[in-house]
């Protein structure tokens, strides 16, 4: 019965309540009651003399369902400390004022935020450590009182926080850092390496140098990397346990790489420093020596097709415009032309995009459209006479986007850049979506603005045998005819070497085949005799950026044959099953999936006897009643 009377109390009450004014709709609720929800004698975090600043919070919570905002802060209360020594017997005595300082500003607490922290905050830990020292602090307290415009709960309204400042013994390696080392042949190289300490300890302390897998294992879960050891014998140190002895402050041995141990691809040394019963500064633990091979000495790799990468950076100097918009030159480091098509960082005050008002560091950040396994990344200088304006800087690679890893470095000297060289940097094979390459440094300072260019990138994947680029034929004496092109010169250019010109499809009525404006479209190119071959190379049209044409061409078919059909070719498909004609392969390329201009290679199944190469198109990105567009820049063929 006394459970109905209860529900009955309840809905009578929000009866009341449906009938009443909205804006009095807290007559009947509880008020609001503040609490310091740590209160009574609480010790601080614990903080180290070496920190700048420490901060332990004061948590302070209301209770009551209510709208109303109120305020609530703490302040010194010589009054809490007295009653807390008197309740407790205690003789805590108040913490000089010039070691700390209290939240002045109040804050708020609403019905959406009912609690939050107001901070105690130690301002010099180690002044606050040299009173531990020569008084000790275990008597010295900061007492506390809550003040609110609300209802304070009485008792839970005052805290005494008992600072705990440790002084903080670390020991470190001083050659501690990551150093990546290019070169095709290894020099003996002795290297003093040294652990310290702040001061002088005052018992013996034993160090050890772990140069294990165990060390290279913790190196590549702390960094995200995927380094590994070279072969036994590479490298050593003449003692893996030191004596750091009282009274001293440092102690030495040496480390010794040997080049005969090296195997010639990428590896590591770890040298990191392990004390036990001691902490280790955690930017001073481990030295790591990565070695990699010259860019032409490792031979066990791929090039990763980027088809599908996109590119995102805030440093550029020029857009581009294109179908209304305009388009940040970043793109041309992954469009696949070297020749007059680079980025530009910001090089004067008309710079696009500049957070860095002309400054270094910069960087931009390449997606590769999924996770791949990579073990290099190169570059390309831009061509011409500002190839060198890089300097330094360096790569990182990432799984996620969140967790970086860096993985080598790079350096020019100016004067010595190689413009139709791609520079490679290889590392131990590691899983990554991202490579973000950070530039540190220019060769080329303009007042405030330090300059960079470059015209492409490149990441590559572990191969089971050694790379080798595919050699394309000599076009000389090479002809080429097509159902349909808007200029007479139009064909030509898909032979002429240039991937900045290009054949077009015919689109209005000045074109030279006014009744082949609509697909299919083929080009035939006769190489004027039967040529030994392995697959057939081909570019799309180099204007992204202009009109964005670039994407007019979406798919269809390439293929090759020793010889030629009659003149039907050009409007029939009878020649696909004659048999005279083989499939290299099939192309489709989605509308603004990609920038890549080219290369796009199709292979045949085995080498082939060929004179005439075919490119079969059926379907467009761009189409309208009048016309269907299509361009290619360059076709060729390639041997292994």
């Amino acid at each position: 019965m006394k459970k109905f009377k209860y529900i009955a109390f309840i809905f009578s009450a929000l009866g009341m309540l449906s009938v009443s004014c909205e804006n009095d709709r807290d007559n009947n609720l509880p008020g609001a009651a503040i609490y310091i929800v740590n209160d009574g004698l609480q010790t601080s975090e614990t903080f180290y003399s070496v920190d700048e600043v420490a901060k332990t919070p004061v948590r302070v919570f209301r209770s009551g369902y209510f709208d109303q905002t109120v305020m609530a802060s703490v302040e010194l209360s010589e009054k809490v400390l007295a009653e807390y020594n008197r309740i407790n017997a205690a003789d805590y005595k108040l913490l000089p004022e010039e070691y700390y300082e209290v939240d002045a500003k109040p804050i708020a607490l609403t019905s959406d935020n009912r609690a939050g922290n107001l901070y105690v905050t130690f301002t010099d830990p180690a002044a606050l450590f040299a009173l531990k020292e020569s008084e000790g602090l275990e008597n010295y307290v900061i007492p506390l009182e809550l003040v609110s415009d609300g209802v304070v709960n009485n008792d839970h309204n005052s805290i005494l926080i008992l600072p705990d400042v440790l002084e903080q013994v670390l020991l470190s390696l001083d050659q501690a850092e990551t150093q990546f080392i290019v070169d095709g042949g290894v020099s003996p190289d002795d290297r003093k390496l040294t652990v310290s300490v702040a001061r002088p300890l005052k018992e013996d302390v034993v160090v050890s140098l772990d140069m294990s897998q165990e060390a290279i294992d913790w190196y590549n879960t702390a960094h995200h990397t995927s380094f590994r050891l070279p072969s036994s014998g590479f490298a050593s140190v003449a003692e893996n346990s030191l004596v750091l002895k009282s009274g001293q402050t440092s102690v030495s041995t040496t480390l010794r790489v040997d080049p005969s141990g090296w195997d010639g691809e990428p590896c590591a040394v770890p040298v990191r420093l392990v004390a036990d019963g001691f902490a280790v500064d955690p930017d001073k633990e481990c030295l790591l020596l990565h070695f990699a091979p010259a860019s032409e000495d490792f031979k066990m790799y791929e090039p990763l097709d980027r088809y599908g990468w996109k590119i995102d950076g805030q440093y550029y100097h020029g857009t581009v415009g294109g179908s209304g918009k305009q388009i940040p030159t970043l793109w041309r480091i992954i469009d696949g032309v070297a020749v007059n098509s680079f980025w530009d960082a910001p090089y004067n005050s008309s710079a696009v995009s500049d957070p860095n008002k002309g400054k270094m560091p910069i960087d931009f950040t390449i997606d590769f459209g999924a996770v791949k396994t990579v073990c290099g990344l190169g570059i390309r200088n831009r061509d011409g006479a500002y190839c060198d304006r890089l300097k330094a800087g360096y790569f990182e690679i990432s799984k996620d986007g969140d967790n970086w890893a860096r993985v080598a470095e790079f350096g020019f000297v100016k004067g010595q850049v190689d413009p139709n060289l791609d520079y490679k940097y290889w590392f131990e094979p590691a899983e990554a979506r991202y490579m973000r390459m950070t530039i540190t440094e220019s060769n080329a300072i303009n007042g405030e603005y330090h300059q960079a260019s470059l015209a492409e990138a490149y990441a590559y994947a572990p191969a089971d045998k050694p790379y080798k680029p595919l050699s394309k034929l000599s076009q000389e004496g090479w002809s080429v005819d097509a159902n349909s092109y808007q200029n007479n010169d139009t064909c030509g250019k898909l032979i002429d070497g240039n991937v900045g010109s290009h054949w077009e499809a015919g689109y209005n009525s000045g074109s030279k085949t006014p009744d082949n404006l609509k697909l299919p479209f083929v080009i035939q190119v006769d190489m004027a005799s039967v040529q030994s071959i392995d697959g057939v190379e081909m570019w799309r049209r180099n204007t992204i950026g202009k009109n964005e044409s670039i994407f007019g061409l979406k798919s269809g078919s390439i293929w090759v044959s020793e010889r030629a059909d009659d003149s039907d070719w050009k409007t029939s498909t009878a020649w696909q099953t004659s048999g005279a004609w083989t499939k290299a392969g099939e192309f489709d390329f989605e509308l603004n999936a990609s920038i890549l201009v080219g290369p796009f290679y199709y292979m045949l199944p085995q080498t082939t006897n060929a004179r005439y190469i075919r490119i079969y198109i059926t379907d467009s990105n761009d189409k309208n009643t009048t016309r269907d567009t299509a361009a290619i820049s360059e076709i060729s063929a390639v041997r292994k």
